[in-house]
């Protein structure tokens, strides 16, 4: 059964802690990419593209967080089994960027 969302202050209420919450996780991923310790920096995910790549990782970084950002936290507005499974992917995905940054740096 899906949930519908019957009335707009619920939703701009949703959408509001939704964002609040997607930017502390921002927030909380840059202060990680700038730790000097590789295994922590694996979480910062498509940040870590920003300190020192140039133009061509910053486009990379921006691209990534504009892609996942929105899907890892649609399950704040929305909740069904494709938000979960959407939220989920973009999670692993996120990793998986820093860990493959950080696999080129160590290189």
């Amino acid at each position: 059964m899906v949930q519908i969302i019957t009335s707009w202050p619920t939703l701009l209420i949703r959408t509001s802690i939704t964002i609040m919450m997607a930017s502390m996780f921002l927030a909380l991923c840059w202060l990680l990419s700038l730790h000097a310790d590789g295994n922590i920096r694996i979480l910062a995910g498509p940040l870590g593209f920003f300190h020192g790549w140039g133009i061509r990782g910053k486009t990379y970084g921006t691209i990534g967080i504009v892609i996942l950002v929105p899907c890892m936290f649609f399950l704040g507005i929305r909740w069904n089994a494709f938000s979960l499974i959407l939220s989920i992917v973009a999670i692993l995905g996120w990793l998986l960027v820093g860990l493959w940054i950080e696999g080129v740096a160590s290189i």
